[in-house]
């Protein structure tokens, strides 16, 4: 009569439900988390997953590369060859192997996308040991992970320590069937399983792909099992080295310093003990030696420790607690990736501060320095002013102040000059150095965006090649540089002289009382200074007055040119601050403006990393508390 089949979960006690309760609340929390942080599908199903396979059959999951002998192992395990075995690979599909009356019992062979996997298969038989478990065949890790060479996928994550994570082409999609098949394998039946055996051969132990594979399933945090076949092959002493080589670099992987153990065993003679045994036990009978020799009633007695009800219980309810733990540290290093991004915006939106009080700074600095110019080319004026109505405004000049048109014509030559051209390229001067400054910020802030840590697009830790942060961060930063490229395009001295002239002209002539008509700012400047001499020739109709009157008249003709110069001067200092500040300020606002959407971007990424950090360290707490009260 055949047995009748277990539950595969016990009957839970009160304290155990409530572990169970408390699980399911901080897993569903983490996914709030990780769904905040846009996350890869695979990373919210993986802890779906979780949530709910404490109901699932106890799984034992079988890896190791493909001449290690797992297919014969689990039929040393099952009693029998159930399984196909050869020197080639023969696995080539993920097996898992249960008990007939499990037939339908939950297992999910899904990608990311739903789909059903064709790389998974089931094999039931009707042994006792898979009553209330399921084991599962894989092909060799070296196998995986040469066929992804050889298909040239990408992986994405931290190199070798994430070669768990899903392979995919930049478009994020999963590259070939492979691809999907090393992604079920590591990311979908590893996560799930409750105990991993890892097979390795003394003819090639722990070789560099175990390592890789190894380094990936530690990440989950699994009760690791080592198991070193093939010991019929070497002498006693060769296989005790071989043991503590492979003890050694296991634990440098896995970082175990107790319960780390190394089953160094014959699954070829204890395959052959069972089948000559059957339907008795091994021990004895003419299968005894081989059993003997096989060392694999040790390995038996401690998975059977492993298979109690009560030890598989606490599998089922650390195995939720690993998960998350590994998405944790996913979580955290995404995080940390996201603050280096923005640490380098945050340190990039300094130096654009500090490269606009630069700007404002040097731009005051140089406009004083023009402003100067156009003063001193005035004083010069008054002073050879003074020096000519000192030479010519005398009695014994007087035929020349009764011919208007001759003093005036030698005033403009001796006293007013070049000064129209010299003050029109002061003019042109600052109407090209504001043209220039504007190019040259602009141009730095671009420079500073180029250089940027992190400037390059890349793809971010995780699986998925590009979240929403970075679609918006990288969207943010293509629309500033657009933006600041258009104000670096925007001035151009000509332009630029054009506006500065004309403002000034309208201010002088507003507050001098001068006529319109001039074209230029200097030929504006030279009108007025040789309107005064108009005064001059109604002084010189007074010479025949006497000593006493033409030197007070001359006197009071110098002091009035001073006073209107100098008013052309204040009045031409005011317009040209006025203007150039506001043209400078425009140039900042500008700048600035471009900038403030990428401001708020970061301002708003930083609280929200540090919000979402946060959570993380708590849930972190709250479920090292809860591997503690089960451990």
């Amino acid at each position: 009569m055949k047995a009748p089949v277990r539950d595969a979960t016990p009957i839970l006690t009160d304290a155990q439900a409530s572990i169970v309760k408390e699980e399911q609340a901080l897993l569903e929390r983490l996914h709030r988390v990780l769904t905040s942080m846009e996350a890869g599908q695979e990373d919210l199903d993986i802890l779906k997953d979780a949530i709910c396979q404490v109901e699932d059959l106890f799984m034992v999951c079988v890896v190791g590369e493909f001449n290690a002998g797992k297919s014969r192992f689990i039929n040393a395990l099952l009693g029998d060859k159930y399984l196909k075995e050869g020197v080639t690979p023969t696995t080539a599909k993920i097996c898992f192997v249960k008990h007939v009356d499990r037939a339908g019992a939950p297992t999910r062979y899904a990608d990311a996308q739903g789909q059903m996997i064709d790389e998974v298969e089931e094999k039931l038989l009707d042994v006792p040991l898979l009553q209330n478990l399921a084991l599962v065949d894989t092909p060799g890790t070296n196998a995986v992970i040469q066929r992804h060479s050889q298909v040239g996928v990408e992986v994405l994550g931290r190199g070798e320590e994430t070669w768990g994570r899903p392979y995919r082409h930049g478009t994020g999609v999963v590259c070939d069937r492979s691809a999907a098949f090393a992604w079920s394998l590591t990311y979908r039946i590893v996560p799930r399983a409750d105990v991993v055996l890892f097979l390795t051969s003394i003819a090639r132990p722990f070789s560099e792909s175990e390592r890789i594979f190894l380094t990936s399933i530690a990440q989950w945090h699994k009760k690791v099992v080592l198991v070193l076949n093939q010991c019929d092959l070497r002498s006693r002493e060769d296989v005790e080295e071989v043991t503590e080589y492979v003890r050694a670099h296991a634990r440098a992987v896995l970082g175990t310093e107790a319960d780390l153990k190394v089953f160094p065993i014959s699954a070829k003679l204890a395959l052959e003990a069972k089948v000559v045994a059957k339907p008795h036990s091994p021990t004895v009978g003419p299968g005894a030696l081989a059993w003997q020799a096989s060392n694999f009633a040790a390995l038996q007695k401690y998975l059977d420790t492993l298979l109690t009800d009560e030890a598989k219980l606490q599998s089922k309810l650390l195995n939720p607690i690993g998960v998350a733990e590994r998405l944790l540290d996913e979580a955290r290093h995404t995080l940390d990736e996201r603050r280096k991004l923005l640490s380098s915006d945050v340190a990039t939106l300094a130096l654009v501060d500090e490269q606009m009080t630069a700007f404002m700074r040097d731009m005051e600095r140089d406009v004083e320095r023009e402003k100067g110019m156009i003063d001193k080319c005035l004083r010069d004026m008054v002073d050879r002013a003074e020096e000519f109505l000192a030479a010519h405004v005398t009695l014994t000049n007087y035929q020349e102040l009764w011919d208007s048109q001759a003093f005036a014509k030698r005033f403009q030559q001796q006293v007013v000059g070049n000064l129209a051209t010299v003050v029109d390229e002061i003019v042109l001067d600052m109407s090209e150095l504001v043209a220039q400054r504007a190019r040259t910020q602009s141009r730095a802030v671009l420079d500073f965006l180029g250089r940027r840590p992190g400037a390059r697009h890349g793809q971010m830790v995780g699986s998925v090649t590009e979240t929403r942060f970075e679609g918006i961060r990288a969207e943010v930063l293509s629309k500033l540089t657009a933006d600041v490229g258009e104000v670096m395009n925007t001035y151009e001295k000509d332009k630029e002289f054009v506006k500065l002239s004309e403002e000034i002209k309208t201010g002088v002539m507003a507050t001098a009382a001068v006529e319109a008509g001039a074209a230029t700012v200097g030929a504006l400047v030279a009108t007025h200074a040789l309107d005064v001499t108009g005064g001059l020739i109604t002084a010189s109709s007074l010479a025949l007055l006497g000593l006493v009157v033409l030197p007070y008249r001359r006197q009071a003709q110098r002091a009035e040119f001073r006073r209107r110069v100098k008013a052309l001067r204040q009045q031409m200092d005011g317009t040209l601050a006025v203007r150039l500040d506001r043209e400078l300020g425009k140039v900042r606002g500008r700048i600035l403006d471009c900038i403030g959407p990428y401001s708020r971007f970061v301002s708003v990424e930083e609280n929200k990393i540090q919000e979402l950090g946060m959570e993380v360290e708590v849930i972190d707490k709250e479920i090292n508390k809860l591997r503690t009260r089960l451990v």
